[in-house]
This record gives structure tokens, C-alpha cells and sequence, in this order.
């Protein structure tokens, strides 16, 4: 009898120690807990651990969630056995945490911190586009659908992704047949820009493009309305915001960017079912939730490849394709997708509309450079 019950309890240690095992793998996200964005992202990433998809994983898989103000957050990390990968909106403030982290996947679902895609680091993913492809993507819709010829562009110097962003979009007017008749960069404490508005205005331009704060653009485009430049604003998801439309009224008529996600994200048609279950439990949405799904479920699916120690897993990812509710994902050798859409905003009648292309207006768009 001692011997049998021996034997079961052994028998139960076995297999409590192999479930907690196969129970010990985590997918992390980086955040502020204070942050209602960190908020609907944590509910995002528990429920898609959760449902039952082509990837399903059967609850083997759990959140862990990393708070960005923790001073100990490096130890943390470090700390977390299993950690399959983190999932953030990783930005220059990170940077601690990008350069000392080398070995665990960490995928960004934020258009911010070019730098995040350094060369030389084989373990960073972006799963959506940066301001710099968005910036691209905008020249290509102004040359190719608002047909506009000649283009002012200004930024704020001291600023590395403000810098590169502007010389995209630059560089992508150009390659286009347009021309860029007046580029150059503003100090970040510039509030009047009437003197360079004066120069825009003999210059005939036609759009002005400027990336720097939010106040910045709100005085930029204010001032080229009241001077009658005639100069289509345009600038990144910065300006797309209540503020921007309040302060400016209807000065800011017309004024375009582009961003990461289409206006409402039932427009992702194979999204639908999550985000019914998603609204079960949170009414607040993130407009980088569609992302954090999709790195979710490249995950499982290197970890149903059994990919999972952590040189598989990012070996896994640099080779992985697949159709997720973003479109297809590929990532090239700097841990850049390979294609991603843009969705462009156009402020009518102090409302943002989104401006899709169908048709010929798309095909003339794909054609651009």
C-alpha cells in the first residue's frame, strides 16, 4: 500500500512538473499601466491568446505584462522564464531596453522611433508601417491622386525620425516627376513662420509638408490660411486629432495625412469576429489592436512549429508569410515588413474623413514610385 501510494504521488509530481512546462511559455507586452491605450492592448493580447483561430494554442501560451516606468523592468525581462516575445509601441525612450534585450523577439506595432530597426540587431520586428513609410506612401498620394506639382518641405531639426521622415518624402515627390522647391528645418521652439510662408507664397507653392509638434503644425497651417499661401497642409496622424480641428476650425479644411489604420476597424474584414468578442469586455479601442493580433498570431504559429527557444523563434519570424487580418506578413533582414497599406485622411468641414482609393484612383496610386 505505501509502495502504490508511493508511487502515485511520484506519478502526480511527474505530471504537474510536465504541466507546468508546457504552461510556462509567455508572450509579454511593454506599456504604461496608467495608459487607457495599455489598457485595451492588455485586453487584446489576453483574448487573442484566448480564441480559437487557425493558430490556436490552447491556453499554453499566456500574457505577461511589463510595465515601461519599472525601474527593475531589464531584470524583469530577464527574469521571465519562457518569454516567447515582447509586443510594445516601442519608442525612443526604449532605447535602454532595445539595446541591452538581444536575444527575445520584440515586435513594435508603432509607426514611431525609426531607429527601432537597427541593422546589426537580428531580434526587432515591425509589424506596421513607420512614419517614414507613411511619409512615402503620402507623397505618393498627393503626386499620383491630388496631382499636386510642387511641394514645400519643413521639419524640426534635432529630431532624427523627423529629419528622415521629411527626406522620404522628399526624396519620393522627386522620384515621381514633382519637384521640391524649398526644403529645410525650423527650430523646435519656432512658432511664427511667416517669413517662410512670405517665401512659399512667390514660390507658387502648391502643398506645404511639415512634421515637428503638434503646436508647430497647428500655428504652420493656421498662418499659411490667414496669409492665403493656397497651399494644401499636409503632415503626419499628428495633426489627425480633435485639438488640431478645435484650435484651427476651419482653416484646418483640407488638411491630409496618412496612418496606420483605416477609420474603423470592422473595415478589416477578417477582424470582424475578434473584435465582436473584444467589445464583450472593453469598449475602448486601440487603433493598434489589429497589429498586437497579428504578432500574436505569428507567434503561435512558430510556436505550433515548435519554435520556441529563442534563435529558432527569430529565425522563425525572418522566414515566416502569412495572411493575417493586416494583410500579408513578410519581414525583410532588418525586421521591416515587407509591405504594408497606408490609410490617408483628408479634414472636411471640421470632420476626418477617411479618403479610400478604388479603382482607377488605386491603380494610379500602385503605379506611383
Amino acid at each position: 500500500m505505501y509502495r502504490q501510494l508511493l508511487f502515485l504521488i511520484s506519478l502526480i509530481m511527474i505530471l504537474n512538473l510536465k504541466i507546468f512546462a508546457e504552461d510556462g511559455y509567455y508572450i509579454g507586452f511593454l506599456g504604461n499601466s496608467l495608459n487607457a491605450s495599455t489598457d485595451s492592448l492588455m485586453t487584446g493580447l489576453e483574448l487573442s491568446l484566448k480564441i480559437q483561430d487557425e493558430n490556436k494554442t490552447d491556453g499554453l501560451i499566456k500574457s505577461v505584462f511589463f510595465n515601461e516606468n519599472n525601474e527593475e523592468i531589464l531584470k524583469e525581462i530577464k527574469n521571465t522564464p519562457n518569454l516567447l516575445a515582447i509586443i510594445g509601441a516601442f519608442n525612443e525612450k526604449h532605447k535602454k531596453i532595445i539595446e541591452e534585450i538581444n536575444d527575445i523577439p520584440l515586435i513594435s506595432i508603432s509607426k514611431d522611433y525609426i531607429d527601432f530597426n537597427n541593422p546589426n540587431k537580428q531580434n526587432v520586428f515591425r509589424i506596421c508601417p513607420s512614419d517614414v513609410q507613411l511619409a512615402k506612401d503620402l507623397a505618393r498620394f498627393a503626386v499620383a491622386i491630388l496631382d499636386k506639382r510642387h511641394y514645400a518641405v519643413v521639419y524640426t531639426e534635432g529630431v532624427n525620425d523627423f529629419m528622415k521622415t521629411a527626406e522620404e518624402f522628399s526624396e519620393t515627390i522627386k522620384k515621381n516627376g514633382a519637384k521640391v522647391d524649398y526644403f529645410r528645418s525650423v527650430e523646435p521652439t519656432r512658432m511664427d513662420f511667416t517669413n517662410i510662408l512670405l517665401r512659399l507664397r512667390d514660390l507658387k507653392i502648391q502643398s506645404i509638408f511639415f512634421i515637428g509638434s503638434l503646436e508647430q503644425a497647428i500655428n504652420f497651417a493656421k498662418q499659411s490660411y490667414e496669409m492665403k499661401t493656397g497651399a494644401l497642409f499636409m503632415s503626419t496622424s499628428t495633426i489627425g486629432n480633435r485639438y488640431f480641428i478645435k484650435k484651427l476650425k476651419n482653416e484646418a479644411e483640407k488638411s491630409c495625412y496618412a496612418d496606420i489604420s483605416p477609420d474603423n476597424l470592422y473595415k478589416l474584414k477578417k477582424f470582424r469576429s475578434f473584435l465582436d468578442e473584444y467589445y464583450k469586455t472593453n469598449k475602448n479601442i486601440d487603433k493598434h489592436l489589429s497589429y498586437l493580433y497579428d504578432a500574436v498570431s505569428i507567434i503561435k504559429l512558430c510556436y505550433n512549429k515548435n519554435l520556441k527557444d529563442k534563435e529558432s523563434l527569430i529565425k522563425g519570424l525572418k522566414e515566416i508569410s502569412y495572411e493575417g487580418v493586416t494583410g500579408k506578413i513578410n519581414f525583410n533582414s532588418s525586421g521591416l515588413r515587407e509591405k504594408t497599406d497606408s490609410y490617408f485622411y483628408v479634414i472636411v468641414k471640421r470632420e476626418i474623413l477617411q479618403r479610400k482609393l478604388m479603382g482607377q484612383e488605386y491603380k494610379k496610386f500602385m503605379e506611383a514610385k
